[in-house]
């Protein structure tokens, strides 16, 4: 099975990375979430933080991630509000 998104209806609406696995260029797509300031961190299996962002929407945010220069490998991606984490892991190629 191969897997090219990841979505969870999490912070009341929906959360999409893509493509996963990827080559180095993640989306992430945020639609109808709570209004508020949201943390991206993207960790290494080792636990170290490899990227990190701080986003504030009004419910609906997208960007492009530039992760290319980190190395292939499986990596725990975390956004979180004050008030919910949601974890999920991407593979980069």
């Amino acid at each position: 099975a191969i897997v090219t998104s990841i979505e969870e209806n999490v912070f009341d609406g929906k959360i999409s990375i893509y493509p996963n696995p990827t080559n180095g260029v993640i989306n992430l797509d945020l639609t109808g979430v709570t209004p508020d300031n949201y943390t991206l961190t993207i960790t290494n299996i080792l636990g170290e933080v490899v990227y990190k962002s701080l986003v504030y929407t009004r419910g609906v945010y997208n960007d492009i991630i530039d992760i290319s220069k980190l190395k292939s490998s499986n990596y725990i991606v975390q956004i979180e509000n004050g008030d919910h984490v949601f974890t999920d892991m991407i593979i980069i190629k």
